[in-house]
């Protein structure tokens, strides 16, 4: 799923479709406060437990301009009880 959004009144959403729920392995978002030049991007791609269970197993906020970017990587999840 992709989600592109601004301030700007004439800007269309745009949004990828065409997967199910089930597929949806990854999103997107890249907005602006008053600048396209000031775009702010977010992705999450989603892992899954051998049972199914999904949860975010990547997440990029970046910031092109300032040349920022931060990374959260998370992994080995375990279900404790049954």
């Amino acid at each position: 799923m992709q989600v592109r959004t601004g301030r700007q009144s004439t800007e269309d959403p745009c949004r990828g479709a065409g997967a199910s729920k089930e597929a949806a392995r990854a999103e997107e978002v890249t907005t602006w406060l008053d600048e396209p030049e000031n775009a702010v991007n977010l992705k999450v791609t989603m892992q899954a437990m051998p049972d199914g269970v999904s949860y975010p197993g990547s997440i990029v906020f970046a910031v092109p301009k300032r040349q920022l970017e931060v990374t959260i990587t998370k992994s080995n999840y375990q279900k404790i009880a049954q």
